[in-house]
């Protein structure tokens, strides 16, 4: 379940209906043939806590993804194409790996020849992660080809990936945000170059890293007012 944070925060007041679903997917998850992972925002969590008993072991297995270190990211690279080595047309090498975890945390004093180099500190962002290998297994996939460095070089590396996402979101996010009543007056072009310079200015930091704002934050709120409700939020937790 991704985001699940939306089951709270959608209609706060439903109380029933939440009971209601979470008694069915408790008594469900009695079964032990069936497992489920909860995906959701870290300052959510306790939101949860009066519906705990509704669920077995009341999610009590928890984990936290922060950022990753050199050798976490390499292991995010490398171990799913291992683990489906036999079944996929796409493999990657160990210097390839090394390439991407360079890329991604940016500051490396030298080249990455081996896995003793590896910093066990925290420094790279999943989510830049995922979108860049997802890039680079779909380009290599459709093309049946493996992910090298020469593949790597031809797809514009890490920060092409990072900006073919960004746009594409963005455009979502604003022709989305253009059919909602709320926002039918304005254009999705208006609304893209207001979510643009709000974003540059608000959600990047000074240091060019993803900036982190609280929801009640006046910054937040202007947003909103623009557009009359709590739409552009909710579209942006979605891609953010």
């Amino acid at each position: 379940f991704d985001q699940f944070e939306e089951l709270i925060h959608k209609d706060p007041k439903d109380v029933d209906a939440k009971e209601f679903f979470l008694n069915q997917l408790g008594g469900l998850l009695e079964n032990p043939n069936f497992w489920a992972i909860f995906a959701m925002r870290s300052e959510y969590v306790t939101d949860l806590d009066e519906y705990l008993d509704l669920l077995p072991t009341g999610l009590a297995s928890r984990f936290t993804l922060q950022l990753l270190s050199q050798q976490g990211a390499y292991e995010a690279i490398s171990r799913p194409l291992r683990a489906s080595e036999a079944q996929s047309p796409v493999s990657i090498d160990e210097q390839t790996v090394f390439r991407l975890v360079e890329d991604l945390h940016g500051e490396v004093a030298a080249a990455l020849t081996e896995k003793s180099q590896l910093s066990s500190k925290p420094a790279i962002e999943p989510l830049h992660l995922q979108v860049v290998c997802e890039n680079l297994w779909t380009s290599a996939y459709d093309a049946r080809q493996d992910i090298s460095e020469a593949v790597i070089q031809r797809s514009g590396g890490v920060d092409a990936a990072l900006e073919h996402y960004y746009e594409s979101q963005i455009r979502k996010v604003s022709r989305r945000l253009a059919t909602h009543p709320a926002a039918e007056r304005f254009s999705a072009g208006h609304i893209e170059r207001v979510l643009r310079k709000w974003i540059e200015t608000t959600l990047i930091s000074p240091q060019k890293t993803r900036n982190s704002i609280y929801a009640d934050d006046e910054r937040v709120k202007a947003l909103d007012a623009e557009f009359e409700g709590g739409l552009v939020l909710d579209e942006l937790s979605n891609v953010y």
